[in-house]
């Protein structure tokens, strides 16, 4: 073998072994990406499972609650004391019985409450040894959840207990409980568990935390529904009893029966006893008072607060209490036990005060002492509560003795005598001012709700596009967002990519809480529902019937400068700076800003540069097509790097749902990859080439199909399928510095992984500018590849010199003639499109080559000293007398002519690229040049308002333009 064909032997020996490394790292990426689903489909199993259990405890809940309300409705309200023949032994008999009833309940209840908390301590304890052993992080640990006490059936008891009786079970209790701890065996050492891998410990952890959340979510409408139930019931049987006592106020003015009969005998009546003690105009009015509040809110001593049905033992928090059912309390005004403890405390000259229970709590609810003022002690009937006394229950309400006012024990007990805070009346009802309070709250709560979620079904009638624009983030009002509320984002989530309170803008975007994702890009902002409906002009299909390329022209524009940042279309960015500080570029600009304000400037940038009455423009301008170039750091963040990671994203989406709201395709363009594939500014960097080329050459390959694998799983989804047509596998990679096959290798891998992810559109590939006609052959056996060429006179010093009219014959003829070769397989490649041209005729705009290098224009392009591409020398046509200053006028200062070459320019370029698969125009929007922005220049009449309808085509007659005046150093 000659030496000749060593190095030939060597080289391809060296892509044979490339080519294994990446078909090995494939298969290990394969691999990964199983144990990856397999482990998804572990986390689904545990989702599922734990939805299960909820829905298990959610009907365990509904049937308790279902069970406490039937136990409500049960309830007698019936009094005693309204009958004909009712006697004060009957009386004593029901004493005797309730307060044996009441004391088994307490008992119970206590027993109840001890066996909780000794439950609950234990597992306190369980948890703390495990943590001080290491055996699990101490923020996996579940907080306790809250024990719900119920309260039994009360049984009779034939006996008479007493005060020290009744509080024996309690004691016993304790006792009980003390030899429990005292006898106890050292529980086991538990084994330690193995520590889960990182990933799924995060799963579990935050498993956890939204199982909490939901917990506490559940508990807390469970709360609310509950005191409504409760609200609505004592309402009713305080009408009930209202209605009751009419009737036989009416039967009693009939003179069916005398005030002595309905006494059982005894020699005056209630009213006439009454009289000879108060005012009988006081007692009257504080009779009707009363009558008031029993109907207004069921709060009446001895009916609704002492009902059995719907007061609750509240033993896990404070004081276990019971309650006389209503009518069987001796001592409930009017009765003659009440006269004579009456009688005597006003010899005494002491206040008298009832201790009756605070708000009624429904029975499933298990709320915390501090919302309920600690325990509860009923009145039982055998005296008043003195101050002072060491039987008043912290928390509980003190009944002044003219009935008009409540006060709130502290529980003190002690010979200091009782705290209390005053309550209100209202109508003759007394409460603790919480209660109203809670009500009055709660009511306006339900009102807000009610009318929010009524806004929000509105808009969504209306269609996705107005939803989500109930905001505009953190600059925004944060009571709102669209009626979504800041708490239902996670906290571990607040002031990240997902929260949409950090958003500068939420126009177009659905700002309802998920962290789902598909290809490990989220999907956070997107509407689930979509509409393909859309059909731009008359000339092209709607979205949800195919283009066929090859056989109509698309006819398009990009919107570069948007998500990557280009010095000429947005110089203010990059004119502030001193040019000491090298800022050139979107690298440099957010070092100098740091990371935080260049988020900032550049969210505002993605904000207002380009908003959706632009696409709205495209539409009515006749373009059917849009290409959307877009940085790697949208998708993928890199130690070390300046760039704002993942903003951009969120941005792209809205930007390709507004595409699909008006028609337009989109063609995908990675616009800029890691280590950089040019070395120019607009791929965000300017510098060395470390894309398959350098050290880092194939680490950074390596990373660009890894942001493909995720993008092409991501816009595979079937919501893509029509909008989504082109996708481009990186923008303009410098093949003149590049080797051409590494590339061509590096091309038919990311080809495999596109389409293994599903992706049905065509793929783009740049030329590299290697020129057309070297495409021949390439990627053979591969469907829907298309070649994508970028055309443009002015970075050329051969073009630039040409005249005016020159330039618009050699589009209408040179670049037509190309395409057609390009586009046959027996001379060129195949398909192939013109993914940007522009209108401009110099390189005279300002930054266009780069910035404060100069222009060929004028010849005073200076890259440094002995850099390659510097050009010293004029460029123009005539070669002298070559300025700018004409060229970077106002249009409205252009001359007719120059505005007639302009737009002839623009057509023959059209025209010519339409013999290909079509056209996309660079750029759609700058801040100043209209030369390079399509939409500024319809607005001035140098572009066509129809690129379909276009008023001149290259088969008619091309003007000479220099003898229509216009000067060739224009």
């Amino acid at each position: 073998m000659s030496d000749h064909d060593t190095p030939a032997r060597s080289d391809r020996e060296s892509r044979e072994a490339r080519a294994r490394s990446r078909r090995r790292q494939e298969r290990d990426r394969e691999r990964e990406r199983e144990r990856e689903r397999a482990r998804e489909a572990e986390r689904e199993e545990r989702h599922r499972e734990r939805d299960r259990e909820r829905e298990r405890e959610r009907r365990r809940i509904a049937a308790a609650l279902t069970a406490a309300n039937e136990r409500m409705s049960s309830g007698t309200t019936t009094r005693v004391g309204t009958g004909t023949t009712t006697t004060a032994t009957a009386v004593e008999e029901a004493n005797t019985a309730q307060r044996s009833r009441r004391m088994s309940a307490t008992a119970r209840a206590a027993a109840m409450a001890a066996g909780a908390e000794e439950e609950r301590r234990e597992r306190r304890e369980r948890r703390k040894s495990v943590r001080e052993r290491g055996d699990q992080p101490a923020a996996a640990v579940a907080p306790e959840a809250p024990v719900a006490v119920g309260r039994e059936p009360s049984r009779r008891v034939e006996r008479e207990p007493s005060r020290r009786v009744e509080r024996e079970p309690s004691r016993r209790v304790e006792r009980e409980k003390s030899r429990r701890e005292r006898s106890r065996v050292p529980e086991p050492e538990p084994e330690p568990e193995p520590q889960p891998e990182p990933e799924r410990e995060r799963d579990r952890d935050l498993d956890r935390r939204k199982s909490r959340r939901e917990q506490r979510r559940a508990e807390e409408t469970v709360r609310l529904v509950a005191q409504e139930e409760l609200a609505r019931r004592a309402t009713a049987r305080a009408q009930a009893q209202q209605r009751s006592k009419s009737k036989r106020e009416k039967s009693a003015g009939g003179g069916a029966t005398s005030g002595e009969e309905r006494t059982g005998g005894e020699g005056r009546s209630r009213s006439q006893r009454h009289s000879t003690s108060r005012d009988p105009q006081r007692e009257k009015s504080r009779r009707e008072k009363g009558s008031a509040g029993a109907a207004a809110g069921g709060v009446d001593v001895g009916v609704a607060l002492y009902d059995p049905a719907i007061i609750m033992d509240h033993t896990h928090y404070g004081q276990a209490t019971g309650g006389y059912p209503p009518g069987a309390w001796p001592g409930q005004p009017g009765g003659d036990e009440y006269d004579r403890r009456q009688e005597e405390m006003r010899s005494r000259k002491q206040k008298t005060y009832m201790a009756v229970p605070q708000d009624p709590v429904p029975i499933m609810v298990a709320a915390p002492a501090a919302a309920w003022g600690g325990g509860r002690q009923l009145y039982d009937g055998t005296g008043d509560v003195e101050k002072g006394s060491a039987d008043t229950a912290e928390g509980a309400v003190l009944l002044e003795k003219d009935g008009k006012r409540m006060s709130t024990s502290s529980g003190k007990g002690t010979s200091g005598g009782t705290k209390r805070k005053k309550g209100w009346a209202l109508c003759g009802v007394t409460c603790n001012p919480c209660v109203w309070i809670t009500i009055a709250v709660a009511i306006l709560l339900i009102i807000i709700i009610i009318a929010v979620v009524v806004a929000v079904v509105g808009k969504n009638k209306k269609g996705d596009d107005t939803n989500g624009d109930g905001g505009t983030g953190k600059n925004g009002d944060e009571g709102g967002l669209g009626g979504i509320d800041k708490t239902s984002i996670p906290l571990e989530m607040r002031g990240t990519y997902y929260d949409p309170f950090d958003w500068l803008d939420t126009k177009g975007f659905n700002v309802t809480y998920t962290d789902r994702k598909v290809g490990g890009l989220p999907v956070m902002g997107l509407f689930d529902k979509y509409d393909d409906s859309a059909q731009p002009n008359s000339n092209v299909p709607a979205l949800n019937k195919p283009f066929e390329y090859g056989k109509q022209p698309m006819r398009g524009v990009n919107v570069g400068g948007w998500f990557i940042l280009e010095p000429f279309i947005t110089p203010s960015f990059f004119r502030e700076w001193d040019s000491k500080l090298g800022v050139v570029d979107e690298w440099t600009l957010t070092k100098q800003l740091g990371k935080e304000q260049a988020r900032k400037v550049l969210e505002k940038h993605y904000s207002t540069f380009i908003v959706e009455d632009d696409f709205k423009q495209m539409r009515d301008a006749g373009l059917d097509h849009v290409r959307i170039p877009f940085g790697y750091w949208a998708v993928m963040e890199i130690a070390g790097d300046n760039f704002v990671y993942q903003v951009s994203w969120r941005y792209l989406l809205r930007a390709i749902e507004w595409c699909r709201k008006y028609g337009l395709r989109v063609k995908l363009d990675l616009h800029s990859v890691p280590g950089g594939a040019n070395g120019w500014n607009h791929s965000g960097r300017l510098g060395p080439i470390n894309w398959l080329s350098g050290p880092d050459g194939d680490k950074n390959g390596e990373l660009t199909l890894q942001i493909h694998d995720a993008l092409s799983q991501f816009f595979s989804q079937p919501r893509y399928k029509n909008l989504i047509t082109l996708y481009g596998l990186v923008n303009e990679p410098r093949m003149t510095y590049l080797d051409p096959d590494t590339v061509i290798e590096w091309s038919k891998d990311a080809y495999a992984i596109i389409r293994k992810n599903g992706y049905t559109g065509r793929v783009v590939f740049g030329d590299g500018f290697r020129g057309l006609e070297k495409w021949k052959g390439a990627f053979a056996g591969l469907s829907d590849m298309v070649l994508d060429v970028h055309q443009y006179v002015i970075f050329n010093t051969g073009q630039i010199a040409q005249t005016h009219t020159t330039k618009v014959q050699f589009a209408c003829k040179g670049w037509a003639n190309q395409l057609k070769e390009s586009m046959d397989t027996k001379t060129g490649y195949g398909p192939t499109m013109v993914g940007e041209w522009g209108q401009a005729d110099t390189d005279c705009t300002p930054y266009v080559n780069n910035v404060g290098v100069g222009t060929r224009w004028e010849g005073t392009l200076n890259y440094g000293d002995n850099e390659p591409g510097n050009v010293l020398t004029p460029s123009c046509p005539n070669k002298n007398a070559c300025s700018c200053d004409k060229a970077n006028e106002h249009p409205d200062l252009y001359s007719k002519e120059y505005k007639l070459f302009l737009k002839y320019f623009a057509i023959a370029q059209m025209d010519a690229f339409e013999n290909g698969l079509g056209w996309m125009y660079w750029t759609w929007q700058t801040e100043e040049s209209y030369q390079w922005s399509y939409k500024k220049a319809m607005a001035v009449g140098i572009m066509p308002k129809d690129a379909v309808h276009r008023e001149w085509s290259c088969e008619g007659e091309i003007p000479d333009f220099a003898a229509l005046g216009l000067s060739e150093s224009y």
